[in-house]
């Protein structure tokens, strides 16, 4: 029992550092896109980098998730609907559009603190889903006042990330980068105190099985966001540090020309 308990501690362990990397990466890289929208004055300007960001934070809400509900030390292996899964994906994808959206826009105190409640609907939305979507048995009773907590910790989460991403201290351009991970930083923190308060909860650990399991197995879907999403999203962070670099030297390297002085010849006299 004893070798099977610390199996299990150390699977958990593992799953909870794997959901923790995939909030930060999505998080810095999202923010990072999202910066680069910020320049632009027109929607179709900057839609591409909008949508790269929305995209990002989605998939980083999506598999923190999965990741959180496998890392539980349940009795029983968990699956998920078939058709809620990718439903699911794509609704906190769908979710972050306008935050981002809102966000390149305007960083005024109102719109931070808009955007801060949108993101935990989002994230909040996108953790209870994902435990109906499992089909736990004998089924989930819902505590209110944790639910309650959930929320606020979200809310509350949130908002002090977006305040340090694009508040006063967020605009100092030579300190940008270290503000960005910090709010990173937060926000993988309160993806993960979220999501566990959502799952206490619902009493997941008082469950008894999955009906969903041999639809879409918790196990082949943790392996792809243990594995592959923090892959693609590490090449896609060291791909925007590498575009920042060449902004950067491409606008200190822009000096006006000088006219050259044109050599009039003289024919001599």
């Amino acid at each position: 029992m004893s070798d099977i308990s610390s199996s299990t501690a150390e699977s958990s362990l593992l799953l909870w550092t794997l959901a923790a990397i995939v909030g930060l990466l999505a998080s810095q890289v999202c923010l990072g896109w999202l910066q680069r929208a910020q320049g632009a004055l027109r929607l179709r300007d900057n839609w591409r980098d909008l949508l790269v960001a929305a995209a990002t934070l989605g998939t980083g809400i999506a598999a923190t998730t999965v990741l959180l509900l496998s890392g539980e030390a349940l009795s029983f292996p968990v699956g998920y609907h078939a058709l809620a899964a990718p439903l699911l994906w794509l609704g906190a994808v769908a979710g972050c559009l306008p935050v981002v959206a809102l966000l390149a826009f305007r960083q005024r105190w109102w719109a931070l603190l808009l955007a801060g409640l949108m993101l935990a609907v989002v994230a909040g939305g996108s953790h209870v889903g994902w435990i109906v979507a499992a089909g736990f048995r004998p089924g989930v009773q819902w505590k209110e006042d944790l639910l309650s907590g959930a929320a606020v910790t979200l809310v509350v989460g949130f908002i002090c990330g977006l305040w340090t991403a694009f508040g006063g201290v967020g605009h100092e351009v030579e300190r940008r980068p270290m503000w960005r991970l910090v709010a990173a930083v937060i926000f993988a923190f309160t993806l993960f105190a979220g999501q566990e308060v959502v799952i206490a909860a619902a009493g997941v650990l008082g469950q008894l099985g999955s009906v969903y399991l041999h639809q879409v197995p918790g196990s082949a879907l943790s392996l792809f966001c243990g594995v592959l999403v923090p892959v693609a999203l590490a090449l896609m962070s060291v791909d925007l540090a590498m575009r920042q670099r060449r902004r950067r030297r491409g606008a200190g390297s822009t000096v006006p020309h000088r006219r050259r002085r044109r050599r009039h010849r003289y024919r001599s006299l």
